[in-house]
This record gives structure tokens, sequence and C-alpha cells, in this order.
């Protein structure tokens, strides 16, 4: 079974240009950019980024670039699909990471790797999310409690 590269479905459309891609047998540029309703340049980096990752490819054909989704790009998106939390945890923890290296907190602690602070930021906003779950749940039951008792 082919590794998952998580963090690069992160990426805030990484999921929904796989998903545009998944759903069409090829589209151009530019039916993507309305799809996906972003920026040009957004799209072509997060395009690059997919097609490094050989989960897309790329046809040209004049001056038009057309992508279709690779057999690895579907394997990861269904393995993504079901389950939107994964895809929330990951970004979570992609934004947390580039915040925690923005302020330079790899460089201070140099005895620990990347791969590391990615295991123990993914675990933390795991939990965290857990928490939030069984907070709210206490503060519905105890919102129904509250109104059959009035």
């Amino acid at each position: 079974m082919n590794v998952v590269n998580i963090p690069l479905l992160g990426k805030r459309y990484a999921g929904e240009i796989l998903t545009a891609l998944s759903e069409a047998r090829e589209l151009t540029f530019t039916y993507l950019l309305h799809e996906v309703s972003m920026c040009r340049r957004t799209l072509s980096l997060t395009l690059t980024d997919l097609l490094e990752e050989g989960l897309v490819v790329k046809r040209s054909r004049g001056k038009y670039s057309y992508y279709s989704i690779t057999e690895r790009g579907l394997e990861i998106l269904s393995a993504h699909s079901g389950s939107r939390d994964n895809f929330i945890v990951e970004r979570i923890t992609q934004l947390s990471l580039k915040t925690l290296e923005n302020v330079g907190l790899l460089e201070e602690n140099e005895d620990i790797t990347e791969e590391q602070l990615t295991h123990i930021t993914r675990r933390k906003v795991v939990e965290f999310m857990k928490k939030l779950r069984e907070d709210a749940s206490k503060q519905s039951r105890g919102d129904l409690e509250a109104g059959y008792s009035s």
C-alpha cells in the first residue's frame, strides 16, 4: 500500500481539486479555477504540488493545459473522503506547524526533527478535537437537561 502524504492534503484546496478531477475525465486549468473558486496563483501552486506528488498529471495541447487525477490520487482521495476529520486534523496540524516554524521553534530545539514535531502536533490536535467534542456534548446535554427542568 502506498504511503499517504497527509500534509499535502492539508493544503486548503488540494482535496477540492482532487475531488473535482475525480468527477471528470479531464479538466482544463480554467475550468478547475471556476470549480474550486480560487485565484490563479493558488491553483497553479497547488497543482504544481499535486503534480510533484504524482497525484495529478498534466497534458498540454496548444495553449490549453488539461489535468487529470492519477490512480495514486484516487487512492489517497478515497482514503480520506470518508473522514472529514482526518482532513481537518491535517489542516490544523499544518497550520500549527507553520506557526511554530515562523516563531523559530525548530531552530530553538535542534534535538527534535520536523517529523517528530509533526507527530507530536498531530497527536495534540487529535486530543484537542476530542476534548472539544466532549465539552460540546456535555454542554449540549446540560442545555437539554436545563430545558427539561424549566
